[in-house]
Order: structure tokens, then C-alpha cells, then sequence
């Protein structure tokens, strides 16, 4: 969900939905201690990177009309035509054409406010789901005299187009499949005057949170285009979530890896930021996952949790002739922080594709993995007592054999580190690749 990174957020609720909403709270506290100007440079961030789109160049920038899944891009912007046609409508919605309970003030709460969009809670078809509503037009980023800065159409067709196949990995029966990309239920254009069962969930956050945006209502006409974004529960932010086993600790890391093995052999997928807000954990008691890569069922045993990742703004994804990827040497800020883990990865990323962010790489991914697992002892995190000091000093150095592979795919393939470190979890052969 590209476009609720890099903004001040408040989650007012305990569960985090399926949002890709920063825990900006949190990550201010674990930063504060390592660089005190981290506030100088968010706000930074935030003015900077929020004014970017993804990117979406063709792999052979002379061909006219490249496929990706449903829709086709020219070497023009992409029109509203096509982004309906992504999303399967022939023309923008009444927001009235929208289920009853969605817009229900009595069940509708704001969670939370990304740079362009607002997030809710709410019943979608009888299931609680969480939705992200966007305005956006079709040329410029501005509206009418309030400087209110919104996504064009081009921008929100990548976000559109990298979260249905990402989210479409969970069919079980694909060649390459994974369940923990959030599933994405639906995504809807509607048109018109901004819901008063939504602004009066806006007015309760902003009475409790004090708001940064203003109020939708500015923006709203019975012309103005808005994309929602319907998904599933997540579970809570793992920046939130206490471990309570060994178990847990390795079924995270696990389920990460076979996620990223299964995302990289179907995408060329790259996260580009898997830090700790973008990957929710579910206690839902499930005991077993499976996945598929290469055609091979690899069922996972779980022991009862289940990884949800989100928040795909600088992600890559190929399929057919096109990538669709940000471009981050547009803006260099998020290589500036301070000296804390999350913004060493962004770095350690920069240098290993030496600023060409079109290109594909699988080492990627396993820095994020690296780099979680290394948090997932911090005592923040991990409980006191948990684990022994040898204990804690022995993962570390089964971490640091895990960031000496050139992928997650060849840590599964290398048969003594598989002994250790995925032991009887993962059933799996010694090859995945083709």
C-alpha cells in the first residue's frame, strides 16, 4: 500500500489491521537513542519521499504495449480506462453502490492517516477488513486552491497492480505460492461526495489524535475520483509483538523466507522495506502453512502464528516484459539516517545494486530477513528470560551464517545450515531451483 509510508501516524486501537501504517511512535523511541536529529531528518523524509510514485518502466523501454497480468501500459501515462479495467469495473461507483456496513458510522473508526489516504475499520460484506481510501486524479498533484497533494492515476495503478499479484500468490494451487502476502479482498473506484459515516470517524480521530490532513470533505465533490483499498486482518505490527517461544521466533523467520523464495521465483520479487511495522503476526492457532515453489508443496509447520506482510511502496515486482519499482536514487534521503539497523539496511541495499534499482537481486530480501531475525532478540521483542545469554549469543551466530548466503533460496539448498536452523520445520528437499 504505497502511499501510507514516511507520514506521522497513530494507531488508536490494539490490533493493527492490514495497513501498511508506520509505528511512527515506536520507531522514534528506537532511533531517539542512536541519533538525536532523527526527527530533523523524518520530517525530511516525509517532505521529500512522500512527493514520489513508483516507478513503472518497461524492461525494453521501445515496445509500445506491455503486458502485466490484466492490463497493458503505453509509453504514456496510463489512463483511467485502464486502471478500471485493473480493477474490474467499467466506470467509477457511487459510493452508495458500496456494502451498507462499510460506510456505517456505527461500525466504521479511523485507524489511522497515510500521506494521501485515510484508513478505517469496517464490516465489508459481513467480514472485519480494513480500508485505506484515496483520492487521486488523472493529471497533476494538487487540488483546487488547498494545495492538498494527491496520487495520479499512473501512481495508483502500479499500487493497484503490485498488490493484486503479490496477494494472488495465496492461491495454493499456483506454480509458486505463499499465504502470508495480506490478501488484498477487493479494490473499488467510486466517485463522489466524501461518506458522512467517514467524516464523522474522521472528526472522532481528529478530536483524539489531532489530525495532520484536512478534513476530507475539502477535496470532496460529486466529481472527485477515490480509490479504496479493501484488506484482510493482519494481526498486530511485529514492532508490537512479544515472542514467546523458540518456536515463534523461528516460525517468523521461516515463514519469511519461504514467502520471499516463493515471491522471488514467481516476481523477481524485492520487499525493499521489511522492517519490523510491515510485518504483522497473527496468533490464529494454525499449526501448519503451505507453500508451493517450483511446483514443489512445502508444508511449514507453524506452531499456531501466522506472518502477514504489508507495505509495498518501494518494492519490485516483474512479470512478462515490465518491472514496476521505485527508483530510489531519485531521492537519496532514507540513505542519510541515522546510524540504527533499518536505515543500515537501506544502505547495505544501495551498495548492492549499485544504484540500479530496475535490476533484479534476491539479496535483498535476505538482508531484510537478516535484519529482522537479529531484532527478534532484542529485548524489546524477546521477553527477559526468554533465552540464556549462550542461548541468545547462539542464535546470533546461526544469524550470522544466515547473512552469509546470496539469497533465502540458497540457505535451503546448503544441507548442514538446513540441519540447523530450519531442523524439522521445513519438509522439504535440498533443491528448490529449476
Amino acid at each position: 500500500m504505497s502511499w501510507m509510508r514516511f507520514t506521522k501516524t497513530a494507531v488508536v486501537t490494539t490490533t493493527v489491521l492490514a495497513l501498511d501504517m508506520t509505528n511512527e511512535r515506536r520507531f522514534q523511541r528506537q532511533l531517539k537513542s542512536h541519533f538525536r536529529t532523527v526527527h530533523a531528518f523524518e520530517l525530511c523524509m516525509l517532505a521529500e519521499l512522500n512527493k514520489r510514485a513508483p516507478s513503472a518502466r518497461s524492461a525494453h523501454p521501445d515496445s509500445r504495449n506491455i503486458p502485466i497480468g490484466s492490463i497493458t501500459f503505453h509509453n504514456k501515462d496510463p489512463s483511467m480506462a485502464q486502471l478500471l479495467r485493473v480493477v474490474g469495473q467499467k466506470e467509477a461507483k457511487p459510493w452508495g453502490s458500496l456494502p451498507t456496513s462499510a460506510l456505517d458510522a456505527r461500525k466504521v473508526k479511523k485507524l489511522g492517516e497515510g500521506a494521501y489516504g485515510e484508513v478505517f475499520s469496517t464490516v465489508w460484506n459481513g467480514r472485519p477488513v480494513a480500508i485505506k481510501v484515496l483520492p487521486f486524479e488523472n493529471n497533476g498533484c494538487f487540488y483546487g486552491n488547498q494545495s492538498v497533494e494527491i496520487p495520479t492515476t499512473h501512481a495508483v495503478l502500479s499500487e493497484v497492480i503490485v498488490m493484486k499479484e503479490l496477494s494472488a500468490l495465496r492461491d495454493p494451487n499456483s506454480w509458486n505460492s505463499t499465504p502470508n502476502f495480506i490478501e488484498m479482498i477487493s479494490a473499488q473506484i467510486v466517485m463522489g461526495e466524501y461518506p458522512k459515516g467517514l467524516l464523522r470517524a474522521w472528526d472522532a480521530y481528529d478530536k483524539l489524535n489531532e489530525s495532520e490532513h484536512l478534513r476530507p470533505d475539502v477535496y470532496s465533490s460529486e466529481h472527485q475520483n477515490f480509490i479504496l483499498f479493501v484488506s484482510a486482518n493482519g494481526g498486530i505490527s511485529l514492532a508490537d509483538f512479544v515472542l514467546e517461544s523458540e518456536d515463534e521466533l523461528f516460525s517468523i523467520i521461516h515463514q519469511l523466507v519461504l514467502s520471499m523464495v516463493a515471491a522471488e521465483a514467481a516476481l523477481e520479487f524485492e520487499h525493499r522495506d521489511l522492517n519490523l511495522s510491515n510485518v504483522l503476526i497473527d496468533r490464529n492457532g494454525v499449526e501448519e502453512l503451505s507453500y508451493t515453489v517450483h511446483g514443489q508443496k512445502i508444508p511449514l509447520r507453524t506452531h499456531g502464528i501466522k506472518v502477514n506482510i504489508i507495505d509495498f511502496t518501494l518494492s519490485r515486482i516483474s512479470k512478462d516484459s515490465t518491472t514496476i519499482y521505485w527508483d530510489l536514487e531519485e531521492d537519496t534521503t532514507i540513505f542519510e539516517g541515522p546510524d540504527a539497523p533499518q536505515f543500515e539496511v537501506y544502505r547495505e541495499m544501495r551498495e548492492n545494486c549499485r544504484g540500479n534499482w530496475e535490476k533484479f537481486s534476491r539479496r535483498t530480501n535476505l538482508m531484510w530477513i537478516v535484519y529482522i531475525a537479529n531484532r527478534l532478540i532484542d529485548t524489546e521483542i524477546c521477553p527477559e528470560g526468554l533465552f540464556t545469554d549462550k542461548r541468545r549469543k547462539e542464535l546470533k551466530h546461526l544469524f550470522d551464517r544466515l547473512a552469509e548466503f546470496g539469497s533465502c533460496e540458497e540457505s535451503l539448498t546448503d544441507a548442514e545450515f538446513y540441519r540447523d536452523f530450519y531442523g524439522k520445520s521445513i519438509e522439504m528437499s535440498h533443491t528448490t531451483s529449476q
